[in-house]
């Protein structure tokens, strides 16, 4: 493409909304997580409840907190480290680390699950990591995502792809 396309483009080019297309649609069978009955479940209970996927809004954080946060200007508070573990341990282990700072109000955890066993250079070098595709239904379980605010990939120095940060709410006293 040429200057003189390039300007013939620019001129000719068209905003969604003046096309009567909404560039941003909301997605209606999503709720937000404040929309959610907030109960207090035991342990049993909510283990039960790991399973149960719950609904998970991803626009629920600041746009500049959410930068504070991949840049790492907001100082991790809790680590936990999933390496080694079975699927049920580490289940039972996000749940109560999840629970437990949320409840000593720390807001960012890094929970490292790792990558998991790595394939051939035929395969494409892809991980199999059962923790790292686990997490996030964990965290989008009926009993930890009403104290989960917004959760993504850790930078690449955090941990990349095998390590997820997780922004906690804030605690409700009443």
């Amino acid at each position: 493409m040429n200057e003189e396309d390039w300007e013939t483009f620019k001129k000719n080019v068209v905003r969604l909304e003046k096309r009567g297309i909404n560039p941003y649609p909301q997605n209606k069978k999503t709720k937000s997580i404040s929309q959610k009955t907030e109960k207090v479940i035991d342990s049993q209970e909510s283990l039960g409840q790991m399973e149960t996927i719950g609904n998970y809004d991803k626009k629920t954080l600041d746009k500049n907190l959410l930068k504070k946060i991949k840049k790492g200007r907001i100082k991790i508070n809790c680590v936990l480290d999933l390496h080694g573990q079975n699927l049920n341990d580490a289940r039972t282990m996000v749940m109560k680390f999840i629970n437990r700072n949320y409840e000593i109000e720390n807001r960012l955890a890094l929970v490292i699950t790792g990558k998991g066993q790595r394939l051939a250079v035929s395969d494409g070098w892809k991980g199999t990591g059962v923790l790292k595709k686990n997490l996030p239904k964990w965290l989008n379980s009926l009993a930890i995502s009403s104290k989960v605010l917004w959760y993504g990939h850790a930078p690449q120095e955090k941990g990349g792809s095998g390590a997820m940060l997780v922004y906690l709410k804030k605690k409700i006293t009443k």
